[in-house]
């Protein structure tokens, strides 16, 4: 049980990290700053970090992989992490920006 709350935690904070956090002396805006740039990748890079649902496919997967320590892979375990991974995440966003909302209000 433990274990599926760290899951969910690590989802959604690999998500926040790379969508929201500039990071320590700003690694990963440096890092999106530069990818951005690039001609064919800026597109579709700014697309998928402006969607806390699409950051969260990625997420689950990672987390999966570094779960199954990139041994014994199962597709259908993975469609399900991706999915999880997305829902987490996208979820995560919705209580945090309604968590935000009320402590703004006062």
């Amino acid at each position: 049980m433990i274990e599926l709350i760290i899951y969910i935690f690590a989802i959604y904070g690999i998500s926040f990290f790379v969508k929201e956090m500039d990071g320590p002396f700003d690694i990963m805006a440096k890092i999106r700053n530069l990818l951005m740039r690039i001609p064919l990748v800026n597109v579709f890079l700014y697309k998928l970090l402006s969607c806390y649902f699409c950051v969260g496919t990625y997420s689950g997967l990672a987390v999966y992989i570094i779960h199954n320590h990139l041994q014994h892979l199962n597709v259908y375990d993975m469609i399900l992490w991706i999915f999880g991974g997305s829902t987490i995440s996208m979820l995560g966003n919705l209580i945090s920006n309604k968590l935000m909302e009320g402590s703004s209000g006062e």
